[in-house]
């Protein structure tokens, strides 16, 4: 038994037996220290996008309008090309919506047709401080149109700078990779795609090799070194490389365009901004009770009222068209004009924050509207002295674009100021819809109205009415054409100017620098 045993006994340096893996359950926390025996949660594949057919198109159109946007709207603004490709823009951007499934409305077509009617500023004008203007003007229309597009509520609403900064930032942004993305997918999916595909990279092989070829064919015959040689004074550096780098904008100029018709298109009106969100945010601002807020007012309408009682003759010489004592005509508009325009943007963000700040229980307190009402009406004093005071210094030294921008300004103030005043008296007033209208009026008369050739116009009508001595005919001809073709049609030009010259200038223009001042000067 004893030698059974023996032999029966395993062999020494044997390895211990493995321990069979035995499937453990995955832990939030650490086992036996309060850990939770449960699943832990499977990585769910990211879910392709699946675009569709017109969106593949569209991927493909909005760069090629992004860099004609960047050519021929920002860099040089031209007249009736720039007009075709906000059109263009316009056409894009409704197409797309209708391609989506996005239905329109009666307000959706308001904005388009704004839109379409602001394009034409382009070849009305050749100021191009009024284009510049027009096109942040219809580029944000054309922002509040898609966000129209997606939106239930498509009136204009009481918040809006928020909802326009949603429509500017947030939805293109949050799609900004979609261009690209779906460009790609186009390449793969359709055959025009690929066709185009392979015509890149043939083009991008055959680079080299005809640069070669070239340079040796310009070395043997003296033909196609003239040939060669015309096309490298039209391909020069100087040339081709703005185009290279307004291409290099395009492509993120055209990720947001594309980022914002997407995003409009497939939105989720969830996340939209409405007038409880917005409510809701402002109320976290609301800490300063009434009380407080109008004795802060208090001392700035005292100021106010003290400051007109005591220069009430100076103020109002101006409307009686005449100057105070030791004044000149200079002297009496210069003076206070700009602390006067100073005032009145100080006023503007007063009335902001006083309504921002200010506690609401249950809506603005009566005597918070009543302090409103006369910073506002304290304001408008002040513009009607300041534009008194600015149209009698035109009535002696004449037009400028300075006093004529800065009078369109003053009056745009004005008629906010007003509804201001309205809307402490009528409390359910929409201030928004009201001064929305009154600011798409004025800027449509401050473009369409081509202010240089306003400008010409007055300045030498008053010059042969005989109010003015001198026209300064040197000021006229530095503005745009606006001017001086009006100065070409009076005979009112510098000395030192051949008109005949500009006219053959002007009638061999191209198209896309054509403008209803060369049209005239046929």
């Amino acid at each position: 038994m004893v030698d059974l045993i023996k032999h029966s006994k395993e062999p020494e340096n044997q390895p211990d037996p493995q321990p069979i893996p035995m499937p453990m359950p995955a832990y939030y926390g650490m086992p036996g220290m309060g850990g939770i025996p449960c699943p832990m949660p499977a990585v769910q594949p990211k879910k392709k996008t699946e675009f569709t057919a017109a969106e593949l198109v569209f991927s493909i159109a909005v760069f090629a309008l992004s860099f004609l946007l960047i050519r021929f709207a920002v860099c040089s603004p031209t007249g009736f090309v720039t007009t075709a490709v906000f059109a263009l823009l316009i056409t894009a951007a409704l197409i797309f919506m209708k391609k989506s499934g996005v239905k329109g409305s009666g307000r959706t077509a308001l904005t388009a047709g704004i839109m379409y009617l602001f394009s034409c500023v382009y070849f009305v004008t050749d100021n191009d401080f009024i284009k510049n203007l027009n096109t942040v003007f219809l580029i944000l229309c054309g922002l509040w149109l898609l966000y129209q597009y997606g939106s239930e509520d498509r009136r204009v609403p009481r918040f809006l700078p928020f909802v326009m900064m949603q429509a500017a930032v947030q939805y293109p942004l949050e799609q900004f990779g979609r261009m690209p993305e779906a460009a790609v997918e186009g390449g793969r999916r359709t055959k025009v795609g690929r066709s185009l595909g392979s015509v890149l990279i043939g083009l991008a092989v055959a680079v080299v090799p005809t640069i070669i070829i070239g340079g040796l064919l310009v070395s043997a015959d003296s033909g196609v070194e003239k040939m060669l040689g015309g096309l490298s004074d039209i391909m020069t550096v100087a040339k081709i490389l703005p185009t290279i780098i307004q291409l290099c904008f395009a492509v993120p100029v055209g990720c947001y365009i594309f980022g914002a018709f997407y995003a409009n298109a497939h939105r989720n009106r969830a996340e939209d901004v409405t007038e409880d969100t917005c409510a809701a945010h402002l109320a976290k601002w609301q800490k300063v009770g009434g009380i407080v807020t109008c004795t802060a007012l208090t001392p700035v309408c005292v100021l106010y009222t003290m400051f007109f009682v005591s220069q009430a003759n100076y103020l109002l010489s101006a409307f009686m068209n005449r100057l105070p004592e030791g004044f000149s005509h200079a002297e009496y508009a210069r003076r206070g004009f700009f602390e006067l325009l100073a005032v009145i943007i100080i006023n503007i963000f007063i009335i902001m924050i006083a309504n921002i700040v200010t506690k609401e229980n249950g809506g603005k307190s009566a005597a918070l509207r009543i302090y409103t009402a006369a910073v506002s009406f304290f304001t408008l004093v002040m513009i009607a002295s300041a534009l008194s005071k600015m149209v009698m210094y035109i009535s002696e030294y004449g037009l400028s674009e300075l006093r004529l921008y800065t009078g369109w300004f003053m009056v745009l103030c004005a008629f906010a100021f007003v509804l201001v005043i309205v809307k402490q008296i009528k409390r359910g007033l929409a201030i928004m819809r009201p001064l929305a209208a009154v600011f798409i009026v004025m800027f449509g008369l401050l473009t369409f109205g081509r202010p240089d050739y306003v400008i010409a116009r007055f300045n030498v009508e008053m010059y042969n009415a005989g109010y003015f001595e001198r026209l300064d005919t040197e000021y006229l001809w530095s503005l745009s054409d606006d001017a001086k073709m009006y100065c070409m049609q009076s005979g009112n030009m510098p000395e030192d100017i051949d008109s005949n010259v500009i006219r053959r200038g002007l009638d061999a223009a191209n198209i896309s620098s054509m403008y209803v001042t060369g049209f005239k000067a046929k």
